[in-house]
């Protein structure tokens, strides 16, 4: 822990605790200038996202700066400078470090903020999607019909966020995480011929597994599973379809349906 970020000092001194140098600039009201200390106007001509020091020593200091610097080129639409590509590659397993719940709200940020799709494709870049959601490597390949349905669910939220429209945390979970609960569940009913119990028993696998990562809160775990339920209820013929349309989760779950 760094406690001597905890202290406050001079604007020279806050300078060099920021991240990165685009988020170093400050604005001067007596003169109405803008002071840069480590050139992040430079860089914000040239749109590139810069860590402030050596990247190696800031990202071994707290892994999670990797993500939001995937989050911010992401939303700026910069590319990362050069001297960070080498430490991510070599630090990114120092995320496994990070408290799950961490990760939880830094998941959100990344995939909430209107860049959900371009998230996803330099997290893919860099090798940190499958560091989050293990599970997810089978089935990323580009041209494959898993890669496509999560890209649209992405391309999805990110309509919504611009718009100005709520978005379901879960529904995101619930996507990347649908073709690993498939299989699984097709592994179990093997064993298990009762397509009920084998999907119970799925969810609770899949979505155990990716608590090891990413700690997924009850709430959201459950909303999860009543997407997954939706969609055979929405298959299904009648009182179980209707009585659908008075639950929370419904417009998720039928939202998710025409996706698919």
């Amino acid at each position: 822990m760094l406690v001597r970020d905890n202290v406050y000092g001079t604007l020279e001194q806050d300078v060099w605790r920021r991240d990165f140098t685009v988020n170093a600039l400050y604005y001067n009201i007596h003169d109405f200038s803008i002071v840069d200390h480590t050139g992040g106007m430079a860089d914000i001509e040239k749109k590139i996202l810069r860590v402030i020091g050596n990247p190696s020593v800031r990202f071994r200091e707290d892994p999670v700066r990797i993500l939001r610097a995937i989050r911010l080129a992401a939303k700026l639409n910069f590319n990362l400078a050069e001297d960070m590509v080498q430490p991510i590659h070599e630090m990114r397993h120092l995320i496994d470090h990070v408290s799950s719940a961490r990760l939880y709200e830094e998941t959100l940020k990344m995939f909430h903020g209107g860049h959900a799709l371009s998230t996803f494709q330099k997290l893919h870049d860099y090798e940190l999607l499958t560091q989050l959601f293990p599970q997810l490597k089978p089935y990323i390949e580009e041209g494959s019909q898993s890669r496509a349905f999560i890209e649209e669910v992405l391309k999805s939220t990110d309509n919504r966020v611009n718009i100005g429209k709520p978005v379901n945390p879960a529904f995101i979970f619930a996507a990347f995480l649908w073709f690993p609960y498939m299989e699984e569940t097709k592994k179990i009913f093997q064993d298990n011929p009762n397509y009920l119990v084998a999907t119970l028993k799925a969810m609770d696998v899949v979505l155990g597994s990716q608590r090891t990562k990413i700690g997924l809160p009850k709430r959201i775990s459950l909303t999860v599973k009543d997407i997954w339920l939706g969609q055979i209820r929405l298959a299904s013929n009648g009182h179980k379809r209707a009585r659908m349309f008075e639950e929370s989760y419904f417009r998720a779950a039928y939202d998710f349906l025409l996706i698919r």
